[in-house]
C-alpha cells in the first residue's frame, strides 16, 4: 500500500517528495516539495499490508510534540474480489473550497493506479 500511495502522489505532483520513517503504525509522514518546503505532516494510523492504510495529518505543518491530529485523513482500502481488486479511497474532512483541488488530485491518482495495475 505504501508503494501505491507514494507512486500516485509522485506522479500527480512531480514536485512533491514524501518522507516516511517506516511503514509501522505511528510512524510520521512528511510531505516536502523538491525545494525542501514542508507541505504536510502526519502519521500512519493503521497499516494492514495489501489491505488497508489510514493516514492522518496535523493542522500545523510543524506541530508541537503535544499537538493533536487535525481533521484531514486518508483511508485507502484494497478489497480482493474474484478476478479483480476493488480500491476505495476516503478523504476528509476538507473545506468546501478545497474540494475541487482534491477531486482533481484523486481523479489523477485513481487513473495512475488503474494504469499501473493493468500493466502488471
Amino acid at each position: 500500500m505504501k508503494q501505491i500511495v507514494e507512486a500516485n502522489y509522485r506522479q500527480i505532483k512531480a514536485d512533491v517528495v514524501q518522507i516516511v520513517e517506516s511503514e509501522m503504525e505511528g510512524s510520521s509522514i512528511i510531505w516536502k516539495d523538491t525545494e525542501g518546503n514542508l507541505g504536510a505532516n502526519g502519521i500512519i494510523e493503521i497499516h494492514q499490508p495489501q489491505e488497508y492504510l489510514q493516514l492522518h495529518y496535523y493542522d500545523d505543518l510543524e506541530p508541537k510534540p503535544e499537538a493533536t491530529l487535525g481533521d484531514y485523513y486518508e483511508k485507502i482500502r484494497l478489497v480482493p474480489d474474484d478476478n479483480e481488486n476493488i480500491l476505495s479511497i476516503e478523504i476528509g474532512k476538507i473545506a468546501k473550497s478545497d474540494i475541487p483541488m482534491f477531486e482533481e488530485m484523486w481523479d489523477k491518482a485513481i487513473n495512475i493506479i488503474k494504469e499501473r495495475s493493468e500493466k502488471e
